[in-house]
Order: C-alpha cells, then sequence, then structure tokens
C-alpha cells in the first residue's frame, strides 16, 4: 500500500493541490480490492466513515475512482484526476471503476487500459 502525503513529519497534514478548495485528496494505492475494501468497511476506518456527513457535503458527481496499475507504479495525482473524470463522463469501465461497478485485474490490466489519460 502507498498513500500520498503532503508532508513525512506530519501525516495528517492535506494534501496541498490545484484542483479547488473544495477537494480533499485521499490518493493511494493498494494490493488489491479486498485489501482496500477490507480497511475502509472492516477496520477502525469505518467508524470515521460512518461520521463522513459531519464534516463533507453530500455530491452527486462520483468522488472516488479505481483503476489497476502495473506492480511497483505510484500514479500522479493528474492521473487520478484524469481517471475521475473519465468516469464522471462515461461512466464505469475497464480504465476507470468504482466498488460498486469494479472490473477484475484480468479484464483491465491490458496495455490500453493501464496507458496514462
Amino acid at each position: 500500500m502507498w498513500r500520498l502525503k503532503e508532508s513525512e513529519s506530519d501525516p495528517t497534514a492535506t494534501v496541498q493541490h490545484e484542483y479547488g478548495d473544495h477537494l480533499v485528496i485521499n490518493f493511494s494505492v493498494w494490493e488489491s480490492r479486498e485489501t482496500l475494501w477490507n480497511f475502509v468497511y472492516k477496520s477502525p476506518h469505518m467508524a470515521v466513515l460512518r461520521r463522513r456527513r459531519e464534516w463533507f457535503l453530500r455530491i452527486a458527481d462520483p468522488y472516488s475512482v479505481m483503476w489497476w496499475v502495473p506492480e511497483g507504479t505510484i500514479p500522479s495525482l493528474a492521473e487520478g484526476m484524469a481517471r475521475l473524470e473519465r468516469l464522471r463522463a462515461e461512466g464505469p469501465g475497464p480504465e476507470a471503476f468504482t466498488f460498486k461497478d469494479f472490473y477484475c485485474s484480468r479484464e483491465t490490466c491490458s496495455p490500453a487500459a493501464m496507458q496514462p489519460l
């Protein structure tokens, strides 16, 4: 697992970006869907997730996106934003998907699906 951090010395520092003040970035790479699912929904993280409406507004557009990358690859924040925009514009597909509309790695690890957008 890898997570984008603003500061190595302060793990709570908010990632600075140019995508607007309304957006908090949580950008990470996981070994598998299962390890991410277990962290999000089957760990102490769930207690925080249940309280998200205390801190964040509800939005209709997708606000998270998943895609497969070759092992050892660390995608850029720009790549993540491009994948999110693709998901919003075209819906889920091999290049940009969600937990609900998931594409397994065998379907998506073609060279075309893993190319930066």
